[in-house]
């Protein structure tokens, strides 16, 4: 069984992350340096793609989440048609912006950018998923965190164990500091 969580950073990736290690898989969260894939990844594209490859199918984990997951979605489908695939999202752009600035620590330079980025690659996985009829959830992190966690025990057809905890959030990076 694998599992392939392809949200953008701050769309709930370590809440699905911490949800799966509970269901009982082996799940790895940003990945990027034990996939030892050469920064920046999309410039070395080809030869990162073979390590990351190597990785998921060699390192013993069943789940994989955040990056480098999402830049290689194409792939990932091409070459685990049978895998279970999860986009996690943000209600709103809005939102999904706050919380980048309040990790950043400052408001993003170019959002009309920002913005066609992530809703045009969030678009791009889910027809892609949806045109192979693969395996697919999109789970809305700022929903219902029991009916997330149902949706996502049904969905991985394993046993209710709790909700999905909201971790990593915004208000928690703004204590930090």
């Amino acid at each position: 069984m694998k599992v392939f969580v392809l949200g953008e950073s701050r769309t709930g990736t370590t809440s699905v992350h911490e949800y799966l290690v509970r269901s009982g898989l082996k799940s790895v969260h940003y990945f990027v340096p034990q996939s030892g894939v050469a920064e920046p990844i999309h410039k070395h594209r080809a030869a990162n793609w073979k390590k990351v490859k190597a990785f998921i199918e060699n390192s013993g984990y069943d789940a994989f989440s955040d990056y480098p997951t999402r830049l290689f979605h194409r792939e990932l489908t091409s070459s685990f048609p049978d895998a279970f695939y999860i986009l996690t999202v943000r209600r709103d752009f809005a939102k999904w912006r706050a919380s980048m600035n309040a990790i950043m620590g400052e408001e993003q330079e170019d959002f009309n950018l920002l913005q066609a980025y992530y809703l045009c690659y969030n678009e791009e996985i889910r027809s892609n998923c949806v045109d192979l009829g693969l395996r697919f959830l999109e789970l809305t992190i700022e929903d219902d965190a029991d009916s997330n966690a149902r949706i996502l025990s049904d969905f991985l057809g394993r046993d209710y164990n709790g909700p999905l905890l909201r971790l990593n959030t915004s208000e928690e990076l703004a204590l930090l500091r």
